[in-house]
């Protein structure tokens, strides 16, 4: 009988070890495990993904969930910065200036130009 609970507690702890082993990370394949892909699908076509053309719902919506600005809210709802990496403020209040980022760079590879917020 002392055997028998011996043998099932084995069997247990060996089945745990088998289930544990099976959830490990294997860096066999690390190159594909470093690409994300967001599949995305929405009922209504979209109208825009120009943010200087949004008008309705649908492509703001798009826009804040694929695009980054110069700030962006963390998760408290506290702006930080984004593509700035540095903001001054005049004393007046009236003129900003933003330092952006040496990597922010578009899809496409071109560096994000001050022009580029400018225009949207």
């Amino acid at each position: 009988m002392k055997n028998s609970y011996k043998v099932i507690l084995g069997s247990v702890f060996t089945g745990i070890a088998i289930t544990l082993a099976a959830c490990g990370n294997s860096n066999s394949d690390s190159a594909s495990q470093k690409k994300q892909v967001l599949n995305w699908t929405e009922p209504t076509p979209l109208a825009t993904n120009d943010l200087s053309k949004a008008t309705d719902t649908l492509s703001f919506n798009v826009l804040m969930n694929t695009g980054d600005g110069l700030y962006r809210l963390d998760k408290n709802g506290t702006p930080q910065l984004a593509i700035a990496k540095k903001a001054t403020v005049s004393k007046d209040g009236k003129v900003y200036t933003f330092d952006l980022r040496d990597d922010a760079k578009w899809s496409n590879g071109d560096p994000v130009t001050a022009a580029d917020f400018v225009y949207s």
